[in-house]
């Protein structure tokens, strides 16, 4: 549990930044990170991929089977976001 976590917030951290971290990123999923794990505010990794304009990184997160219809925090969708 706690290394899923670790795994998860790695996952968040590659997403929140202004430039992307695509090595980090690419890691924590391939390493088997949720990619519907959410932060402290319910934010998931596709809302900030689109929030932050990480377009590199929405298709492998959907691929991994990211939801694109979850309203998370404040009701934002990933698409809302973008």
């Amino acid at each position: 549990a706690a290394e899923q976590r670790a795994l998860d917030r790695a996952l968040l951290a590659s997403l929140n930044r202004r430039v992307f971290d695509g090595d980090a990123f690419r890691a924590a999923l391939a390493a088997g990170a949720n990619p519907n794990a959410q932060d402290d505010s319910m934010n998931t990794p596709l809302l900030r991929a689109a929030a932050h304009g990480h377009v590199a990184a929405i298709g492998p997160l959907v691929a991994a089977g990211a939801a694109v219809d979850g309203l998370p925090s404040f009701s934002t969708t990933p698409l809302m976001a973008a």
